[in-house]
């Protein structure tokens, strides 16, 4: 009798949840740095399907807090800035720098223009409402609400 092959099962990023006026996101990842780049790629996929974005523009982004649930949502909201005046959707999230309350980072997507329906929702902002980074034994999670 043949064994049956084990399939690594990849880890879940982020899934979204229901909230009464509002839009929400519970996001994983093994580190901050990937919590933060899953929490980008979730917020934009409630934007657009992201796979199906060629990404030929790239904005470059710094951002501080005074703690990690700050530098998100700084970190959120301006991707946001850049989305409402750049009309670009982003959907590549490449964290240069990662310190302290401190990210740089850059962020690649397409013209809004390009894309082949608008988008889904209407973010104003990614909120603090209940927000709270929580390390778990072996990674980080976290709740988002964003204001739509």
């Amino acid at each position: 009798m043949k064994k049956a092959k084990k399939q690594r099962v990849k880890p879940k990023k982020f899934e979204p949840f229901e909230h009464t006026a509002d839009i929400g996101l519970v996001v994983y990842g093994l580190t901050l740095k990937t919590l933060f780049k899953n929490s980008a790629s979730g917020m934009f996929s409630f934007l657009a399907d992201l796979s199906s974005i060629t990404p030929d523009k790239k904005v470059f982004i710094e951002v501080r807090g005074i703690d990690y649930e700050s530098l998100l949502i700084n970190f959120l909201n301006e991707m946001l800035f850049q989305f409402n005046t750049k009309k670009i959707i982003f959907s590549e999230f490449n964290i240069k720098q990662f310190k302290k309350y401190y990210l740089k980072a850059e962020i690649s997507g397409c013209r809004l223009s390009e894309l082949k329906t608008g988008p889904h929702y209407e973010i104003k902002a990614a909120t603090y409402h209940n927000l709270k980074i929580s390390r778990l034994k072996n990674s980080f999670e976290t709740r988002i609400l964003f204001d739509i």
